[in-house]
């Protein structure tokens, strides 16, 4: 019968081999690139719908999601996560869109889309803010 020793430096050598990876692979650090959004009609009632537009672009592992978020004048109101869906081109350059009712008796006068959330497959995120990166309203 033959006896295994094993030390308390092998058991940690193992540990380790068993909670580390490396990945090896082509890599995609870029987040998407914004490229052109815009809302029609941008005159309209509460009840009504709109359809909020996008272009965005990926280099390398396409884009996964696109979110906006919509503030009223007085910024008391917020409609948060209205998600883009692919409707023309492909994951790396495509137009999205959603169209959306805006509540009833929500506040009236200018609101803005407050801010665009891009994120790729590969993870990477890129938030741009109204006023900073783009300018939107509608009434």
């Amino acid at each position: 019968m033959k006896k295994i020793l094993v030390s308390g430096t092998g058991i940690f050598l193992f540990i380790l081999m068993i909670f580390n990876f490396q990945i090896y692979s082509a890599q995609d650090l870029n987040p998407p690139a914004l490229k052109l959004i815009y809302i029609t009609p941008n005159l309209l009632n509460t009840g009504e719908t709109i359809t909020i537009t996008v272009n965005a672009t990926d280099d390398l592992s396409g884009i996964k999601e696109i979110l906006c978020e919509l503030r009223s004048p007085s910024k008391k109101q917020i409609i948060e996560n209205v998600a883009l869906k692919l409707s023309s081109g492909d994951k790396l350059s495509g137009w999205y869109d959603t169209i959306m009712i805006i509540p009833k008796y929500c506040e009236q006068g200018l609101w803005e889309v407050n801010r665009v959330i891009i994120k790729d497959n590969a993870m990477n995120i890129k938030t741009l803010h109204n006023s900073a990166d783009f300018y939107l309203t509608f009434l």
